[in-house]
């Protein structure tokens, strides 16, 4: 059973998701499936390096992915398709041009 205070962590957590709007409730849902689809090993390297970053590093990388997404949503198709070829073969945005 969980302590008082865990409890109101908890209850404190789901009261600021559900104020969210809709698309971003979507969007956390969908990480937390991507995440748990993710080998035990590999999820446990993500909290230990999501653990050893300061708040600002974590406050960088949530706008990094944030902008990634959006120019991800943008796309089309075959431009998505394009830019999953260049990750698979190692090479970035830039090395495409």
């Amino acid at each position: 059973s969980l302590d008082p205070e865990q409890r109101a962590r908890i209850r404190e957590r789901y009261e600021r998701f559900r104020a969210l709007p809709p698309e971003e409730q979507a969007r956390i849902r969908e990480g937390y499936r991507w995440f748990r689809k993710l080998p035990p090993e590999r999820r446990e390297a993500l909290r230990e390096r999501w653990r050893s970053m300061t708040p600002e590093q974590r406050r960088n990388l949530i706008e990094h992915r944030r902008r990634l997404g959006e120019r991800w949503r943008k796309m089309s198709p075959a431009e998505r398709d394009a830019a999953r070829q260049r990750l698979r073969e190692g090479r970035g945005r830039s090395s495409a041009r």
